[in-house]
């Protein structure tokens, strides 16, 4: 009995080793990650990049959510978002200027304190968690590709919609660019990248145009692991 027993131990033991090795059983990650977005956020966009980077990941999304605002608006929102990223934080990523262009809000400039603009409050929020957070990693990425509600006055304007502030939503994904550069953090340019322009934007977004359907999300999720690997 005794050899038959060592023998089953033996195999049990290959088995299990042999499922950590392809995957089935995951080793537990020490490293977290926090995503601090909108709706494109919230809408458990996280899980499976998650999952891709082999992080703990805390989604702290909110539907509607523009970055800018009356000062208000910026300390009973994203300000309490800041409170609530965990010190020393392996990645912090931010994602959010959708409803910002959707809604006309003026991107201002660098330097701007004025949260009633993107760029102001953008950097504001930045700023304290650089500051008070020290995350390892942070990177600003850009919103992917939209286009606005058919019932929105935006004007089509060479390929572009253009909000009634004179902005299109490329405008606000440069800004995230410079904005990154001019900080020094890392910066990953979703908008270009996510190719959900022109006569490819419907099978990629729902009927708002705005919110990935299922094959937006794949592609998002993919470029979100192949790039936060380079941070």
């Amino acid at each position: 009995m005794q050899p038959k027993n060592r023998i089953k131990l033996r195999i049990r033991h290959v088995r299990s080793t042999a499922d950590y090795l392809i995957g089935k059983i995951k080793k537990p990650s020490s490293k977290n990650w926090i995503a601090i977005g909108d709706s494109l956020t919230s809408y458990d966009l996280t899980h499976n990049v998650a999952e891709g980077l082999h992080v703990v990941s805390k989604n702290l999304g909110f539907p509607g959510a523009k970055m800018s605002g009356p000062t208000d608006h910026l300390e009973t929102l994203w300000l309490q978002v800041a409170d609530g990223v965990p010190l020393n934080s392996d990645l912090v990523t931010i994602m959010a200027g959708t409803n910002d262009w959707n809604q006309g809000q003026p991107i201002g400039s660098l330097g701007d304190i004025n949260t009633n603009t993107y760029l102001g409050a953008y950097q504001t929020l930045v700023k304290k968690i650089i500051s008070q957070k020290r995350p390892r990693k942070l990177v600003l990425i850009s919103p992917p590709y939209a286009e606005p509600n058919r019932s929105d006055r935006h004007i089509f304007q060479d390929g572009n919609y253009i909000n009634h502030a004179g902005h299109s939503l490329e405008d606000y994904a440069l800004a995230v660019r410079h904005l990154a550069e001019h900080l020094g953090v890392g910066f990953i340019d979703l908008y270009r990248l996510c190719g959900f322009q022109g006569n490819m934007h419907e099978f990629f977004a729902t009927e708002d145009r705005i919110h990935p359907r299922q094959h937006g999300r794949d592609v998002l999720e993919r470029l979100l692991v192949d790039n936060l690997r380079l941070f």
